[in-house]
């Protein structure tokens, strides 16, 4: 918490018009939300640069699409990985913005769902091949949720 008071009173230094001047708390969440956004979009486009997902996600036959729902379950592991790590390292930092942070991943998870979908569509309509990942992302936002609603 001592933490979070030092980065709150250097931020309203840094963004002071003036010496005498505070800043508003909404001009800091401002930036703190701007700073959350681009570390999302960061993030997330490091992890699929990574995966080299982007340059193959045209078209399919059977073996490739099973292939590319593969690289969308270790997709969503490490993008679990690094929300996790998020929490640990920086819920304590962030505990003011909470709010903030919730946006951050949901912003995360917006750019995953989009690489999802179009890996999705070109699985057959009939198959149980993704029900791995699903089961997977709904154990770890039920117990984001669960978390989430604790520290509330």
């Amino acid at each position: 918490m001592v933490m979070m008071m030092v980065m709150m009173m250097v931020m309203m230094m840094v963004l002071m018009k003036d010496i005498v001047t505070p800043v508003a708390l909404e001009e800091v969440r401002g930036v703190i939300r701007r700073c959350l956004e681009n570390a999302a979009l960061v993030n997330y486009t490091k992890i699929t640069e990574t995966m080299k997902l982007e340059d193959s996600m045209m078209t399919c036959d059977d073996a490739d699409c099973k292939k590319k729902l593969e690289s969308l379950m270790r997709l969503a592991e490490m993008c679990i990985e690094v929300l996790q790590q998020k929490e640990e390292y920086h819920a304590e930092a962030f505990a003011w913005f909470s709010d903030l942070m919730v946006e951050h991943s949901e912003i995360f998870w917006s750019l995953f769902a989009v690489d999802m979908d179009s890996i999705l569509e070109m699985q057959h309509p009939d198959s149980w091949d993704s029900f791995p990942l699903f089961q997977m992302l709904n154990d770890y936002l039920h117990s984001h949720g669960q978390s989430v609603s604790q520290s509330h």
